[in-house]
């Protein structure tokens, strides 16, 4: 997992830099592992239940987000503000190739 603490914020700065189907892969494979790590810590009977099914249902709606580029209904405004950093990041590195593109 990038962020055993379920923090998006740094699951976002680790991936920020990555190419678009890279960052929905690992947002993908990171929202699986998070909610097995939350159904075993409910099993133990552990509070990090909810933060690891909070983060697994936050990367799901980042990937919603990057897919169709419509705001999921329940996305807080720090998640959505992490969602546009992505974004914008993706979009910067394109408009830049594009640029420098001499052909």
């Amino acid at each position: 997992m990038i962020s055993n603490s379920c923090d998006f914020k740094i699951f976002v700065e680790e991936v920020r830099h990555r190419a678009y189907p890279d960052i929905i892969c690992l947002a993908e494979q990171e929202s699986v592992a998070a909610w097995r790590m939350a159904q075993k810590r409910i099993r133990k009977g552990s509070l990090g239940h909810q933060d690891g099914m909070r983060y697994s249902e936050t990367l799901k709606e980042l990937i919603f987000f990057l897919r169709n580029g419509i705001k999921p209904r329940e996305t807080s405004a720090e998640d959505l503000a992490l969602f546009q950093v992505l974004c914008g990041d993706l979009l910067d590195r394109h408009h830049r190739s594009r640029c420098s593109d001499p052909h």
